[in-house]
Parts: C-alpha cells; sequence; structure tokens
C-alpha cells in the first residue's frame, strides 16, 4: 500500500527546473512542489464515484443482442447495495449489469437470471475483485477473480438502452450508486470463452471490443469506436488502482502541485516568443478550487491566457486592451475538473491563427488581428485572473510537461502523449517534469513536504539515499487532496 524512498542527495522536492537546452531560471513562489501523481502513472487509473449521484453513461448499446463478455475491476467503500455497471430499466426482462445485493452477495444478471451466487462469497469493502459476465446466447456465466460464482439459463436479450458504470441511473426507483472504485470496464461481443483469467496487466482494446473505460488519465473510451461519454456527479479520476504489479519510478514522470495559496512558477519571458509560430502545451488536474493556469502573461496589457476556470471549462484570451477587454477569446462547454487534461494551443504567426486542442480534439479555430508584443513580459504558471477585476486567484491542482516549442507541434486532431515529453526541437521551455527526490514507489500517493525535508547520502541502510530530518519543523504528510484517496482506505 505504501513504500517510501529516497534518491539522491540535498534532494528536495522544490528544486522545479527547465529540462530544455536553454536552462531558464524558474522562480518558485508558494508551496510549488514536485508531486508523483502524473498522467503516465503505469499502475494506470480507476474511477472514483462517492455513492451519491456519481456514473458515467454512453447512451448505445454497448452489451450487445448477442453473445457477449463484460470483464471489470471493482473496489467497493461500503457494505450497501450498489451498481458496477448496468444496461437496463426497472422492470425489463432485458435488464442486464453486475452489482452487489442488499445481502451481500454478488448480483450479475439478464432479466431475472441471476448468476451471482450466495453470501457466502459475496464482496467486502476495500478489495479488488475482477469481475467478468459472459453470455453464448443461452447459459449465463459469472466469474470473480477467475472462479466460476454461478451460472443460469437464459435466452433473453440485453436490453437496448444506455449502458453506465457507477448506477443504475434515473430509471430505477433507488439507482444504487456505487461508493467506491472501477478500473478497465471493458465490453466484448461475440461468443465467450466460458472460462476468465485474472489479467496481470491492465486491459486493452482488442477486435470486437464495443467500449473500454476507466483505464485513462481521463474519462474516455479507450476503444478504437471512440464512444462519447457522459460524466455525472462528481465521479473523479483516481491513482488507487488493481492490484498490478509496479514500481514507481521518477522516470515514469512528476508533476507539480498547486495548492490555491500563493502557488505560482514565474519563467523568463524569452522563453515564449509569441509573434512566432508556436505550440504551448502541458497536462492539467485542477480540483474544484479557483483557477489553474496553463500559460499565461500577468500584465493588464498584451496578455495571452490559456486555463482552466473554476467551473472547469477551458478559458483562452488574447491581446488585452485593459483589464476587461480581450480581442479574441474562447470559452469551453465541459467540466473537465478532477481528471487528467491534456491541453495545446498552437500559434500560426503568418495566418495569425490561434487552435485549442483537449485530449487530442481540436475544439477551438479562430484568427486575432491583435499580437502581443513578443518578449516583453514573463510567463506565469499556476495563477490565473479574474476577467472583471485583473485580480490575482491562484489555482489548485497538478501541472505536468509543461512544454512550449517554437513552431507548431500539432496541425489536426492526435492522441495525447502517453510517456513524458521530451526537448524536441524548437523546444524554449520544458518544466513541471522534474524528478522527484522522495516519493511512494507502490500506489503514488501524494506526499507534501515540509520545512527542510530533503533526501541525503550521509546515512545509509540498504539504500543510497535516505530522508533526512533536521529536527525543526521537517514532515512529510501523506494527503488526501482531491480525494484521491479516501480517510478509510485501510
Amino acid at each position: 500500500q505504501f513504500l517510501l524512498r529516497a534518491e539522491g542527495n540535498n534532494g528536495t522536492n522544490t528544486s522545479i527546473t527547465d529540462g530544455s537546452s536553454n536552462n531558464h531560471t524558474i522562480t518558485v513562489n508558494g508551496g510549488a512542489a514536485i508531486n508523483t501523481f502524473t498522467p503516465y502513472h503505469a499502475k494506470g487509473y480507476s474511477l472514483l464515484f462517492d455513492g451519491s449521484g456519481d456514473d458515467i453513461a454512453v447512451s448505445s448499446q454497448l452489451v450487445p443482442a448477442g453473445p457477449f463478455t463484460v470483464q471489470a475491476w471493482v473496489n467497493f467503500n461500503h457494505t450497501g447495495t450498489s451498481t458496477v455497471w448496468a444496461q437496463g430499466t426497472s422492470g425489463n426482462a432485458g435488464r442486464t449489469g453486475v452489482g452487489r445485493s442488499s445481502d451481500g452477495s454478488w448480483f450479475a444478471q439478464i432479466g431475472s437470471t441471476n448468476a451471482g451466487g450466495n453470501t457466502d462469497i459475496g464482496p467486502q469493502p476495500y478489495v479488488w475483485y475482477f469481475t467478468e459476465l459472459q453470455w453464448d446466447g443461452s447459459t449465463l456465466k459469472f466469474f470473480v477473480d477467475g472462479f466460476l460464482q454461478g451460472s443460469g439459463s437464459t435466452s433473453q436479450n440485453p436490453e437496448n438502452i444506455t449502458f453506465r458504470v457507477g448506477s443504475l441511473g434515473s430509471a430505477w426507483s433507488s439507482s444504487y450508486d456505487l461508493n467506491g472504485r472501477v478500473a478497465d470496464v471493458k465490453v466484448i461481443s461475440g461468443t465467450p470463452s466460458g472460462t476468465s483469467t485474472v489479467p496481470d496487466s491492465r486491459l486493452s482494446d482488442e477486435t470486437n471490443c464495443e467500449f473500454l473505460g476507466a483505464n485513462l488519465p481521463y474519462i474516455a473510451d479507450a476503444s478504437s469506436n471512440g464512444r462519447s461519454i457522459t460524466v455525472n456527479g462528481n465521479t473523479k479520476i483516481s491513482t488507487i488502482a488493481p492490484p498490478i504489479d509496479y514500481s514507481y519510478s521518477p522516470s515514469d514522470g512528476t508533476s507539480v502541485y498547486f495548492d490555491g495559496t500563493n502557488d505560482e512558477m514565474i519563467v523568463p519571458a524569452a522563453a515564449w516568443d509569441r509573434d512566432a509560430d508556436y505550440t504551448v502545451e502541458c497536462w492539467v488536474y485542477a480540483t474544484d478550487r479557483h483557477y489553474v493556469a496553463m500559460s499565461r502573461n500577468r500584465q493588464a496589457a498584451d496578455g495571452i491566457i490559456f486555463m482552466l476556470l473554476p467551473s472547469g471549462e477551458v478559458f483562452f484570451g488574447v491581446g488585452r486592451d485593459d483589464v476587461n477587454d480581450w480581442d479574441l477569446t474562447y470559452t469551453g462547454s465541459v467540466d473537465l475538473r478532477d481528471q487528467w487534461v491534456h491541453l495545446a494551443l498552437t500559434h500560426d504567426a503568418s495566418e495569425k491563427r490561434y487552435k485549442i486542442y483537449v485530449n487530442g480534439v481540436n475544439i477551438f479555430n479562430n484568427t486575432s488581428s491583435y499580437h502581443p508584443g513578443s518578449l516583453n513580459a514573463v510567463v506565469n504558471i499556476g495563477c490565473g485572473d479574474t476577467m472583471n477585476s485583473g485580480t490575482t486567484n491562484y489555482g489548485t491542482g497538478w501541472i505536468s510537461d509543461h512544454r512550449i516549442v517554437n513552431s507548431i507541434v500539432y496541425t489536426s486532431d492526435f492522441t495525447p502523449p502517453t510517456a513524458p515529453l521530451t526537448a524536441i526541437t524548437n523546444t524554449s521551455l520544458l518544466t513541471c517534469n522534474s524528478a522527484s527526490k522522495i516519493f511512494d514507489t507502490a500506489n503514488v500517493r501524494q506526499l507534501h513536504l515540509y520545512g527542510d525535508t530533503k533526501s541525503s547520502t550521509a546515512q545509509t541502510k540498504n539504500n543510497s539515499s535516505s530522508i533526512y530530518f533536521d529536527g525543526t519543523g521537517d514532515h512529510i504528510l501523506l494527503d488526501n487532496v482531491g480525494n484521491m484517496i479516501q480517510a478509510n482506505d485501510p
């Protein structure tokens, strides 16, 4: 569950650097600090549901009217009735789903045919289970951790209606919302194998895969179908993932955490020529407090700002004459909080054209007649301003792999990066990816270092480094910011 490790000597989690060849000096204010929470977490991610109105929904029939297999990892935070996934309405003969019943047993059903077994082998809280429901057209089988729990005979096709993860939906007298985590929800059409094996790695796309969700750093369908997902409630991305063999290393990526209280990074103006061709990109995970700015110019004029608003929507503005006037703006319409989001802004100098990409999808394409000055102001990361007052608000969340390239990297839709960014040709700045010196290798839990806590090679035992506390205010806090880790997790 937790394994604390140190590397290097005199290493702290506030030594944030520029990984480009320019080696720009970065000023770090407040408590902005390196963190191991990243969009490249090799152990993977899960969806966290709080048991009150949370679910994700796909408005099409994913479980087909024919043979199928549905796999999913689940970890319950309580012992009440709750849903892992479902496709159906109350009383319908074809309602299909998997979850936990009020008597403590599994339910795994098509209509009235339940292959869930009995209370002797029902799910317990805080344990990961690999579930698999199979139907070959006549026999329904339900497996947990590779073992057959029950079976039943039915020729009833699954109901053709919205597929949900985390609840039954509003079509039931009670939606039986899940309080817990789900990972790797995979729907496969075609004749099932008749057996089940617990995977030793995260699930992936394959032939006849209809849907693959709850396994990316953001909420999306990872299958080739790329189906649209509706997110309800405050469903979150969590780093608490299924028990796959894994050990974290700083080479897997890092981020910078901003706590919303005067945290920011200040980069020299030379890092961003705003009159040239350029691409500015980063990953950002924002919580529901204040702003998280991707990159901005804090001046009252000649500004560019690109950030997530407190509402979780993307905001972009360019060419401000004063605090209330922008030549070109864009405000998104989707709440992107509580998940990793890849943001990219490109600028074509000859056309004076700006494009915005969210998770690789182009959502904005427009021109501006106004151009800010080229090198007349520093770049600020981690803070934004209130559009109507010009005052500064500081963001709460994580930013990873903030890169500025003096050329256009993306010209059309693309797959977001799956590994830490590098200093490609024309890279002017690459930051928010400095190596962490003190970290959790087991589950990448959130660590906050206080005082002068640092790594040290002066005294060691088995490992090459230890963690040094000087007796004056030094300590490490294992945090649950953003509800990534719940207080009742064992």
